[in-house]
């Protein structure tokens, strides 16, 4: 139990990190983020499976009942925490997305603007190119 809460605690931590990475729009890291929170998870379920395997034998000391029980809270206090911190990354990706799409259309709004100022310039220069063509002639 002791490991999974330590998991749990590094868990947080590399979340906490990432977040205050991400409040000021710095996205850089988030491959490498997921990659280490995957990590922790794949870490926590085989310390789960080795609680369940041993979990028979702990039910028959008190103490170590007990203390399970303290780490048990902890564990789920860090789960809080974790999906906290989850919640404020979702919300700033959510915002930095909308801002991208934003962008993206303001870009492609200032473009239709702009070819719409190009096309009758370049359709008036292509009568004036036809009719000094004709006059040429």
């Amino acid at each position: 139990m002791e490991r999974k809460s330590l998991c749990f605690r590094s868990f947080l931590k590399i979340s906490s990190i990432f977040l205050a990475e991400i409040e000021n729009n710095n996205i850089e890291n988030l491959d490498e983020f997921q990659k280490r929170r995957t990590t922790l998870i794949q870490i926590i379920q085989k310390i789960d499976n080795e609680i369940l395997a041993n979990e028979t034998s702990t039910r028959k000391n008190a103490l170590i009942t007990v203390e399970r029980q303290t780490l048990h809270q902890e564990i789920q206090s860090s789960i809080q925490a974790i999906l906290n911190t989850d919640l404020k990354i979702t919300q700033h990706l959510e915002r930095i997305k909308t801002q991208t799409l934003n962008k993206i259309t303001q870009i492609s709004n200032s473009r239709k603007t702009i070819g719409a100022y190009r096309s009758p310039l370049e359709q008036l220069e292509n009568q004036e190119n036809k009719q000094n063509s004709g006059t040429k002639a």
